[in-house]
């Protein structure tokens, strides 16, 4: 192969990757928006309960779903943070969190 032939190969290998990269992020982004309603709900139920197991379960997964909104985080974190001290296992995800809401890497009201 000459190096034209190489650098049309890898360009054409490299643009299918990225179309294929899009597509697995706007389906994962697809299935964080039809559950994250499901998953706010059971973490309400389970932290009214004071259900550690399912506060931590639902926590976790909340934060990482990118259609979590601002109120939501805060919700989420007040709800980790006021349980660390008796239960330590929460301290990695309100580490976590504070980083998510540090960054800014959260969805305000009404946005997408």
């Amino acid at each position: 192969m000459d190096a034209l032939s190489i650098a049309v190969t890898f360009m054409l290998s490299a643009f299918v990757l990225a179309i294929l990269f899009q597509i697995y992020v706007w389906r994962e982004s697809k299935a964080d928006k039809i559950i994250i309603e499901e998953h706010w709900q059971k973490f309400l139920k389970a932290d009214s309960k004071n259900d550690i197991k399912g506060i931590k379960k639902y926590a976790s997964k909340l934060v990482w779903n990118r259609h979590l909104e601002t109120e939501q985080l805060n919700k989420v974190m007040d709800a980790v943070n006021s349980r660390v001290e008796k239960h330590p296992e929460f301290e990695k995800l309100s580490n976590i969190i504070f980083n998510k809401n540090r960054k800014g890497d959260i969805h305000h009201h009404g946005s997408n």
